[in-house]
């Protein structure tokens, strides 16, 4: 038996804090994902992944597409933005492609 054990003061702090850091994992987990079609900014394709939350919030990357015949895997992930949505139970994302250059993501929730 560890000494912390039987110390229930310390025993019920450290319970506690375990939970509250399970809880901030778990609200942050993904629950949707949905990949954009490949743009070009001119020099280089690339994709939006969008990325929806348990807490509510939305994660917007944008990733470089590869080439496999040139062996260039240089994704460079970047977070183009996070924002709250306050919609806690988001089940799905969509993407709207509206031409070659644009589109949109679609949060859905329950």
């Amino acid at each position: 038996m560890h000494r912390w054990e039987t110390n229930t003061v310390f025993s019920s702090m450290a319970d506690f804090f375990v939970r509250v850091i399970v809880l901030r994992i778990v609200s942050v987990s993904s629950v949707a994902v949905v990949w954009s079609n490949i743009m070009s900014d001119g020099d280089t394709d690339f994709a939006f992944l969008v990325v929806g939350l348990l807490n509510g919030g939305v994660v917007v990357w944008r990733l470089n597409s590869i080439a496999v015949r040139s062996k260039k895997f240089d994704l460079q992930p970047q977070i183009l933005l996070h924002f709250e949505t306050k919609m806690y139970r988001i089940t799905a994302l969509h993407w709207s492609a509206r031409d070659q250059k644009t589109g949109m993501s679609i949060v859905s929730f329950c």
